[in-house]
């Protein structure tokens, strides 16, 4: 595991290195993998390597949120599992909010995912998003950030 995430921080290396698009983009093919050690990670409960490889995927939505555009689908999809998964430990769960935060800032309309979600850039979403992470952690904190906020009483 340790050297599969050495892999991945080699390519977010790379990907800041390289200042055209059409020279990143034969690189989009791998996120798949990417998204993969993740998994593999989580399954042999090696929730460091787990947080490491998040590190660089938060990396990667930060500073070339294009690499990411043809498998964001997946990317969010999974990172929502793993931020809502009460079982992880709360940082590795803070830090798959982390990613979805920068993803969301990152996008300038929203993104459609599945049937049904969307990841829209509001003000107030993300104000709601930033104080959940600024406050203490609690496990049930994730389930509630994906309920509405009470409207105004009638």
């Amino acid at each position: 595991m340790p050297v599969r995430n050495a892999a991945l921080k080699a390519l977010a290396s790379f990907l800041l290195a390289v200042e055209l698009k059409a020279e990143r983009q034969p690189f989009q093919e791998l996120v798949p993998s990417m998204l993969q050690t993740i998994a593999d990670a989580l399954v042999a409960n090696e929730e460091q390597e787990c947080r490491d490889a998040l590190e660089v995927f938060v990396e990667i939505a930060e500073s070339q949120p294009t690499f990411l555009k043809k498998h964001v689908q997946g990317c969010v999809t999974g990172f929502i599992n793993i931020a809502s998964n009460v079982g992880l430990e709360d940082a590795t769960r803070h830090l798959a909010l982390e990613f979805l935060l920068t993803v969301a800032e990152q996008v300038r309309v929203g993104v459609r995912v599945g049937v049904g979600v969307r990841v829209s850039v509001r003000a107030k979403a993300r104000a709601r998003v930033r104080a959940r992470l600024a406050a203490p952690w609690r496990s049930d904190s994730v389930l509630r950030l994906a309920q509405p906020s009470p409207g105004p009483s009638p």
